[in-house]
């Protein structure tokens, strides 16, 4: 399983949790299976004063995830996305962290590790 919380430009959130292991889950994956799930965070906005850049910072618990707190060498797996929506010249942009191979937000087989210290 997994849980995605998306943060837009205009300060508001999304989150869902998607469990594989669903007995009634049938198909390609599908994120956002579960979009009842809310999970309990914290995020900050900032978006620069001329609007050509924003940061996102999120404080994430461990519980909210159904994780403890990791110990040195603990792994994660994760990804982190933006997401631009279409431009004026059509364009829509999507950049992440760890690569991705059918173009979609999520794809739980292709995430990244983080590995804690």
């Amino acid at each position: 399983k997994y849980y995605h919380i998306m943060h837009t430009v205009d300060g508001s959130t999304w989150d869902a949790l998607t469990d594989m292991a669903i007995k009634d889950y049938v198909g390609e994956e599908t994120y956002g299976l579960d979009s009842s799930w809310s999970g309990e965070y914290q995020s900050v906005l900032k978006i620069a004063d001329d609007k050509s850049k924003y940061t996102v910072e999120m404080a994430i618990p461990w519980k909210t995830i159904d994780k403890n707190a990791p110990k040195p060498g603990d792994t994660l797996k994760g990804n982190l996305l933006r997401w631009r929506h279409r431009n004026s010249a059509g364009i829509t942009e999507f950049t992440s962290w760890s690569q991705r191979r059918n173009r979609r937000e999520a794809e739980m087989n292709q995430f990244g590790t983080w590995t804690f210290e």
